[in-house]
């Protein structure tokens, strides 16, 4: 199904904030795996590419594409080894990105904050022959593609040449790439079932459905996706549609900040489709996760605070990181003087506490 650039396929591979927790470091930063091992041990799913030798170079990185012409570019780590397992990161850039430049921004390939998971950087398509820059995701009001499946396949494609451990696979992603994984990848009935969490920064959850201006409600707006887990809702052969995920356990740290003045916190009508605010989104998670609507609280530097469900650190279940009222359109980091903390920290730390095995 797959082509490599340089081989083939076949030798491929949130309500009241009510409880401050006492478990803040003094920096503001969350917990470290370091600092909840627990997390670390669970058992292995190894992928049909353990024990095949990579065609990338440890702490190396390569592209490829897809038969249909679909850019994406892995990452293996620099702890990387054909006989272990690795955990594995999807990330999608934002509207106009690439796969360079979502590398550049989430860092999530850096040492500093990543040894051992394998980064596979999935590239947007530019539907709009008018804007052959804008790329973007399913799930955004112009984009006709169906980046479901080109997921699907990039997925299947990695764990067939790679050692993947595929109990731990997970999805990240910034802006309308963000949209994408909270607000259509979390709903899609098979890979909710294959990926473990998800990560949105700044995300864009455009709710489609909804096309005029005045009918754009950001607090009430109907969030498709979660409202179909929290149903149950069953397929045409009577079975549930989101398998596992109707079971009420999806992982999500959702991250926003305050002043984003593309992606308002406070939601509204944007190229055609409603966004929600940020904390009716979440809001809707918290509820078809089975959650309690009230969060446990960590205080962090300046106006930052995270909210917490189903659990005080970062095993919880659903988190949202409000990266403060000054804080834009932007993926979290001290080193470009966006945030006072670095979202891929957090990010590997949520990912690491959470597992489908």
């Amino acid at each position: 199904m797959f082509q490599s650039t340089a081989i083939t396929t076949a030798s491929l591979l949130t309500t009241t904030l009510l409880i401050t927790s006492a478990l803040a470091a003094p920096s503001g930063r969350i917990h470290t795996a370091a600092a909840a091992p627990q997390h670390r041990n669970r058992p292995r799913a190894p992928s049909a590419g353990c024990g095949l030798t990579p065609d990338i170079g440890d702490g190396a990185s390569k592209g490829y594409k897809t038969t249909a012409g679909r850019d994406y570019k892995v990452h293996l780590p620099r702890d990387y080894s054909e006989n272990t397992a690795a955990p594995l990161i999807f990330s999608y850039h934002g509207a106009g990105g690439s796969v360079d430049q979502q590398a550049d921004l989430d860092r999530l390939a850096d040492v500093e904050f990543n040894t051992d998971h394998i980064v596979v950087y999935l590239q947007g398509n530019a539907d709009d022959p008018t804007q052959p820059d804008r790329t973007t995701w399913e799930g955004a009001p112009e984009n006709h593609s169906d980046d479901v499946s080109y997921t699907r396949d990039v997925l299947n494609a990695i764990v067939a040449a790679y050692c993947v451990d595929e109990a731990r696979v997970y999805a990240a992603g910034f802006s309308q790439g963000g949209g994408f994984v909270g607000a259509q990848l979390a709903c899609t009935a098979d890979l909710s079932t294959r990926f473990a969490a998800y990560a949105p920064v700044s995300g864009a959850y455009y709710q489609k459905q909804v096309d005029q201006e005045g009918e754009c409600v950001p607090d009430t707006v109907s969030i498709d996706c979660a409202a179909m887990i929290s149903s149950g809702a069953a397929d045409e052969e009577g079975g549930e549609v989101l398998g596992r995920r109707a079971a009420m356990n999806v992982p999500i740290m959702a991250f926003h900040g305050g002043s984003d003045d593309t992606i308002h916190y406070e939601g509204g009508f944007r190229n055609g489709a409603c966004l929600p605010t940020i904390r009716h989104f979440v809001d809707t998670w918290v509820a078809a996760d089975g959650l309690g609507a009230v969060p446990v609280n960590q205080t962090m530097e300046g106006s930052s605070v995270a909210m917490r469900y189903g659990g005080s650190e970062d095993d919880a279940l659903v988190t949202l990181v409000y990266a403060g009222d000054e804080v834009g359109h932007a993926w979290m980091s001290t080193a470009t003087g966006t945030a006072t903390f670095e979202a891929s920290e957090w990010i590997m730390a949520f990912f690491k506490s959470h597992s489908l095995a």
